[in-house]
């Protein structure tokens, strides 16, 4: 079965390096714009007047040979339209409606990801700090609830760790790209000084936020101590809610691993935001990317 979808999925994406890739990218970029609109199928007709062609508009002909075979390998599925049939010569004529595959639906998703990734220009989010303190405030007020509500919190530390890991993701492709543009302008002095003395003006400025932000959030952390492994508990109970069936061994097992999970998370941000450092708590995690703080 694995095989088989792995043959089907070297189709979908060989339109990619065919002779007419031109054509089957703007076709299906057109299919990919009306299915984010709703429109889940199209006539030849309707992706000849929608293409945003960047050459020569090519003949009805072509397109509807390069929709033949974009459904043979397996982008797009067709069937019979039979809504504009007039005459018993129109009934016999071969008229079809195109809609995007399932393949290829993960296909243009995947090329839409990789061209996203590859534009992506990472930055220093300061306000990835600011979201850091809200949540950690909000995790404070649900810790003293009489009752805390498991899926509150679960919801908050889900949302507490997608920001901090966007940041730490953001910060080291930052230092990627700032190592790649040096390297790009080694050949010329004071063009390499100039982009210097910007990205150090650029990094005092997010470092001044970052250090009025630390200390706040390091007692956010601390002040959490006490309860967090309360918290926890509840989080890996609820989650072990969803694990397979099985004997109460295996649901036992299943919340000791979602606990220690939970556990790994939480002790990688206070290594970020409770280590010592001579310029604030949090820049300790940032010098793991800028060895010259």
């Amino acid at each position: 079965m694995r095989a088989h979808i792995l043959a089907n999925a070297s189709d979908l994406f060989r339109h990619v390096s065919a002779e007419k890739t031109e054509i089957y990218r703007v076709i299906l970029d057109v299919f990919a714009r009306a299915k984010r609109q709703y429109r889940l199928q199209l006539r030849p007709d309707e992706v000849i007047a929608e293409a945003q062609w960047k050459g020569a508009r090519p003949t009805p002909e072509e397109v509807n040979a390069a929709l033949v075979q974009l459904r043979d390998w397996g982008n797009l599925e067709s069937h019979p339209d039979t809504s504009r049939v007039s005459s018993l010569s129109d009934f016999y004529r071969a008229r079809f409606l195109y809609r995007l595959s399932q393949g290829g639906e993960a296909v243009e998703g995947a090329l839409k990801l990789f061209v996203e990734t590859l534009q992506h220009r990472a930055e220093l989010q300061t306000v990835a700090l600011e979201d850091i303190a809200s949540r950690l405030q909000a995790l404070h007020r649900l810790g003293d609830e009489r009752q805390p509500d498991a899926a509150k919190i679960h919801a908050t530390l889900r949302d507490l760790v997608r920001v901090f890991e966007s940041l730490a993701d953001n910060a080291q492709a930052f230092m990627a790209g700032v190592a790649r543009s040096i390297d790009l302008q080694q050949g010329g002095a004071a063009a390499v000084a100039l982009y210097k003395r910007r990205l150090i003006e650029y990094l005092e400025r997010f470092l001044g936020d970052l250090v009025r932000r630390s200390d706040a959030i390091a007692r956010h952390i601390r002040g959490l101590a006490p309860r967090l492994e309360e918290m926890l508990q509840l989080v890996a109970q609820r989650e072990a809610r969803d694990a397979a069936p099985g004997d109460e061994n295996e649901q036992v097992e299943a919340q000791l691993r979602y606990l220690e999970a939970w556990r790994e998370r939480w002790s990688g941000l206070e290594g970020w935001f409770l280590r010592p450092s001579p310029r604030g708590q949090c820049v300790w995690g940032f010098r793991k990317l800028f060895p010259f703080l």
